[in-house]
Order: structure tokens, then sequence, then C-alpha cells
């Protein structure tokens, strides 16, 4: 999990809202 995944991954950010702040 990498920015750049996140920014490719829209659906990855929602992930991450639980666990790390974008």
């Amino acid at each position: 999990g990498t920015s750049e995944e996140i920014q490719n991954n829209p659906r990855v950010i929602e992930a991450y809202l639980g666990e790390e702040v974008v």
C-alpha cells in the first residue's frame, strides 16, 4: 500500500481511511 497505489485505486483510499489518513 504505497501512496501511488492509493492514487491508482480510489477504492483503496476508502480502505486506508480506516487505517491511515490520506
